[in-house]
């Protein structure tokens, strides 16, 4: 551990945020990110993809292993699964679709938890429709249910938690499995359509569970290798994927909302907007989290500090603080 942490933290939301907040004319001040982006140098992401950017960071090493797991064999090695354990696995995500006019839109994945209880309700029901077919739900696990496949699925699917708010007809199932896979999507929204779970979820003005999104198709073969980064970086996300990656590899992790900010070297990513409104989103995390590193800088708490907006990258080194010269970066910029 260093004396003074470094940290690595992505937010892939904030720059389409504060766009569509400008548009609408709800932007906030932002006084938290525009000192981090006047103190920093900004640069396009080394990668494409921020989760892989988080985790070449932390160990290049890291980064090859993450490209070998796709999000469904994470999972599955994450409750306990062991390597050949079935000829595929896949990731099922419990998420509510509202119809529109002419489109079918994902709702923010907080809207479609399920209690334990609704859980086991609803992979009853599917588990007893499909019995002797492709697939299998496993236990439900950390938000989602493991999919065992009973044949290797050759298929191109999105992350539901980039979808939120979003038309869903371009995200679905492709590839050589594609059409299989959005039938069977298809199925079980027509399974899930009148459910008890959802009846009682609706009478209480909740978000009907009313389809599972499935995704992170791939093989589990051979045992997570051991890796320098779990052992060294702390993780804290809210990602599915990057946690159960992070589980799997044996890897420590805190909640998001625990104490405690500047004791390791930290990899933070959180993938889903706090309220729905991209203003209000944009002030209460500048008012939280953004505030919370500007005051760790300011204080040389840590070594280094590099932010990931989803489109730009903020490094800040730990002189930063000293640098009185740079004004705060404008509104316009961000």
């Amino acid at each position: 551990m260093n004396a003074r942490p470094r940290v690595r933290i992505a937010l892939p939301w904030l720059h389409e945020a504060t766009a569509e907040a400008r548009t609408t004319g709800t932007l906030p001040d932002m006084g938290a990110m525009r000192w981090l982006a006047g103190r920093g140098q900004a640069a396009r992401p080394s990668h494409g993809d921020w989760r892989e950017w988080l985790l070449a960071g932390a160990d290049a090493t890291a980064l090859d292993e993450f490209r070998r797991w796709p999000a469904g064999p994470c999972l599955a090695a994450a409750a306990g699964a062991g390597p050949g354990t079935a000829p595929g696995w896949a990731l099922a995500q419990p998420v509510h679709l509202a119809a529109g006019l002419d489109h079918v839109r994902m709702a923010p994945l907080a809207d479609a938890v399920p209690s334990a209880a609704e859980a086991e309700q609803l992979a009853a029901t599917v588990r007893a429709h499909f019995a002797g077919d492709f697939l299998d739900l496993a236990d439900f696990v950390d938000g989602a249910w493991p999919v065992r496949c009973a044949e290797p699925i050759d298929c191109t699917t999105h992350d539901p938690a980039t979808l939120a708010g979003r038309n869903i007809h371009d995200a679905l199932p492709a590839g050589r499995d594609g059409a299989r896979i959005r039938s069977l999507m298809n199925e079980i929204q027509m399974v899930l359509h009148d459910h008890p779970v959802n009846e009682r979820r609706s009478s209480t003005r909740a978000a009907p569970i009313n389809a599972l999104w499935m995704w992170g198709f791939g093989t589990f073969d051979t045992a997570p290798r051991e890796l320098a980064a779990t052992r060294r970086w702390l993780l804290r996300t809210d990602d599915l994927w990057l946690r159960t990656f992070w589980r799997a590899h044996e890897g420590a992790e805190r909640p998001l909302g625990a104490d405690g900010f500047d004791e390791a070297d930290l990899l933070l990513a959180i993938t889903q907007l706090p309220t729905a409104e991209p203003g209000e989103a944009l002030a209460e995390v500048d008012s939280s989290l953004l505030s919370r590193l500007c005051r760790s800088m300011q204080a040389g708490a840590w070594l280094g500090l590099e932010l990931h907006d989803g489109a730009r990258v903020y490094s800040l080194d730990r002189h930063a603080r000293l640098r009185a010269w740079r004004r705060p970066a404008s509104l316009a910029s961000l």
